[in-house]
């Protein structure tokens, strides 16, 4: 079941970073929990698969050119951890942005209940229960 987990995640993610799609409502339970640690914005954290796109769609207004690259997952069972890069362009100011962040995604009933996205990739393995 936890190979099937990272597949699972693995959609989510591209299609959270798919510009112009709709996100796809069978991959996100409909009461999805968004945590964000305290270095990042707090633009998703909330309950709820219409926060989620409302977080999305914050993303899509302040950035162009914008991408999520899987970099290397952690198959964790029912939670599966994510090394992400976000590359971007500011929308108004132009400014680059390359990112390495982190997501922990727990996966139930072949859905993401939970979404929590870290800044750090040290304290998304520490969340995890791994070490770097």
């Amino acid at each position: 079941m936890s190979r099937e987990n990272v597949e699972i995640v693995d959609r989510a993610i591209a299609a959270y970073g798919r510009r112009g799609e709709a996100l796809d409502r069978s991959l996100f339970d409909p009461e999805i929990e968004i945590w964000e640690s305290p270095e990042l914005p707090g633009e998703f954290a909330g309950k709820g698969y219409d926060n989620l796109v409302r977080g999305r769609e914050t993303v899509l207004d302040s950035f162009k050119d914008w991408s999520l690259e899987s970099e290397k997952s952690f198959d964790l069972g029912e939670r599966v951890l994510v090394f992400i890069r976000f590359r971007a362009r500011g929308k108004g100011s132009g400014v680059p942005v390359d990112a390495p962040m982190a997501n922990l995604l727990t996966v139930r009933g072949r859905r993401v209940t939970k979404w929590c996205l870290f800044g750090d990739r040290s304290e998304a393995l520490e969340a995890a229960g791994l070490r770097e």
